[in-house]
């Protein structure tokens, strides 16, 4: 997570991107996990810690474009959608 605070230089996305990993690391961690397992990924523990990384670098680059007012439903589905959109093209390579 150091990687993605150091690229960030305003105060207030240093704190947007805390509460997120804190919120949905877990479950992004778990769901990507169910992911690779289905699709019979051998390293799929790495697959999956590789996928949620991926995820929060996109959102950390696009942290301005986020609309935060929109509720919290909406971020989460945000996320999600990051994360699937991952799988759905990793898995497509193999």
């Amino acid at each position: 997570m150091l990687i993605y605070l150091l690229s960030i230089s305003d105060e207030s996305d240093h704190g947007k991107i805390t509460e997120l990993y804190e919120e949905y690391y877990e479950f992004l961690l778990k769901y990507s996990i169910n992911q690779f397992k289905y699709h019979r990924r051998t390293n799929y523990l790495y697959d999956a810690e590789d996928a949620v990384q991926n995820t929060f670098v996109r959102i950390t680059k696009n942290i301005k474009t986020i609309d935060f007012s929109g509720g919290k439903k909406r971020v989460q589905n945000l996320i999600f959608t990051i994360l699937t959109l991952y799988h759905y093209y990793d898995c497509r390579k193999y």
